[in-house]
């Protein structure tokens, strides 16, 4: 009676009227039969519930904080972690070599100068030490690493920018002194 293992409510007996066995070898035959079936319907699905299933994970999310740092911590350290740390490192360092125009020190320092020492997102003013280099076009959008493609940020509202484009965050303010680098004035 055991190999009948599932209950059903709508069998007179309340079981199932294949056993475990029979039912693996009629699912895999299915299978044979209508191979891909099962990832075009979940592709179906994920296209019709995108709204959802972002809703859903940000709600995993804010209620999973702390899981989800303790799982990339572990997955950080794991081979496969280190692997995909790696990878990304190595993509990241490919594309600031490829700049045909690199920042250079003194160029940096010339552009802090210009914007006097003051965020190019929200305006305030901050110690060299505390200006980051930001890229407007991100370098995972295809980005360079050359000089007019960066801007002194503060740390903060670097991180709020992320790898967006300015016209994709909101409540963003740039300074007028974005629209003239690199004029330098001379």
């Amino acid at each position: 009676m055991t190999e009948f293992h599932k209950k059903r409510a709508n069998k007179t007996s309340g079981l199932q009227s294949y056993c475990r066995q029979c039912r693996a070898q009629a699912h895999k035959a299915w299978q044979e039969r209508n191979p891909g079936y099962m990832a075009r319907y979940v592709k179906q699905w994920q296209e019709r519930n995108k709204e959802w299933k972002a809703q859903a994970k940000k709600a995993w999310t804010e209620q999973n904080k702390e899981r989800g740092a303790t799982y990339h911590r572990v997955y950080i350290r794991s081979p496969k972690g280190r692997v995909a740390n790696a990878r990304k490192t190595h993509k990241r360092r490919a594309l600031v070599k490829e700049a045909s125009a690199p920042m250079t020190a003194e160029l940096w320092q010339k552009m802090i100068t210009e914007y006097d020492f003051r965020c190019y997102l929200c305006g305030q003013q901050f110690d060299t030490r505390e200006l980051v280099m930001e890229h407007v076009q991100p370098l995972s959008r295809g980005g360079t690493n050359d000089y007019w493609n960066i801007r002194p940020a503060c740390q903060p509202c670097n991180a709020r920018k992320g790898n967006r484009l300015l016209e994709e965050v909101p409540g963003v303010r740039v300074l007028e002194m974005a629209q003239r680098w690199p004029g330098n004035n001379e």
